[in-house]
């Protein structure tokens, strides 16, 4: 595969211009659901989003989600 020189030059010309990378990086933020702070047309739009979810069939063993935290987190 052929590299586009021209293109590879630019990128590094705008690292060197703002000296950092071209745009912003962040992380999402992955706040959980505070159901306190929800309306009760929000709840009911979120149970209704569990319900059709386990209609379908995307559930998870408790056994599979904590092999998962002591995998991911070392407990």
């Amino acid at each position: 595969m052929e590299r586009d020189v021209t293109r590879d030059y630019c990128r590094l010309h705008q690292v060197v211009l703002r000296k950092g990378i071209p745009f912003s990086v962040s992380l999402p933020s992955n706040v959980p659901l505070n159901y306190s702070a929800l309306t009760a047309e929000q709840f009911d739009a979120e149970i209704e989003k569990g319900i059709t979810g386990l209609e379908a069939g995307r559930v998870v063993s408790s056994e599979d989600v904590r092999k998962k935290i002591q995998w991911r987190y070392g407990v």
